[in-house]
């Protein structure tokens, strides 16, 4: 197998392990979507990703959405 891999700029999320595992950190000007089941920390895996990142010469664009049903049938 011959390496044709270019080098990726990464971002590092500040969590040593995750890092390793993703061989640096994220991949610069990429869109990353966490995804789990209520409570498994997504939310703050997230946000201390992006309080890492964030400096006074680089931004941080954070999205959150609800995917689960905001009204729920009313029982009769």
């Amino acid at each position: 197998m011959t390496k044709h891999r270019r080098d990726v700029a990464r971002i590092q999320t500040g969590i040593r392990n995750l890092d390793e595992l993703l061989g640096g950190g994220l991949p610069k000007g990429s869109v990353t979507v966490l995804g789990g089941p209520p409570g498994a920390g997504k939310t703050i895996l997230a946000q201390q990703i992006c309080f890492h990142g964030v400096t006074a010469r680089q931004r941080v664009l954070y999205f959150n959405t609800l995917s689960e049903p905001t009204a729920r049938p009313c029982a009769t």
